[in-house]
């Protein structure tokens, strides 16, 4: 059995495809709105997993503190 993380992760990415963004952010309370949510650690797996050329980054991690 998997045991549930001790931390969960503070940092998300929202990949929008309708308008090619990234953007990073804290989860603060419930994800809501369109898009494609996922942890930061996933988020490395993702943009190798999909073409994300011709995406924008709207921030950085570092600006969402």
């Amino acid at each position: 059995m998997k045991a549930r993380p001790k931390f969960n992760p503070r940092v998300w990415v929202n990949v929008i495809h309708t308008n090619k963004t990234i953007q990073f952010f804290l989860n603060k309370g419930p994800i809501r709105g369109d898009g494609s949510f996922m942890s930061l650690e996933y988020f490395h797996v993702y943009k190798e997993l999909k073409d994300l050329g011709g995406y924008r980054y709207v921030n950085s991690p570092s600006e969402t503190s």
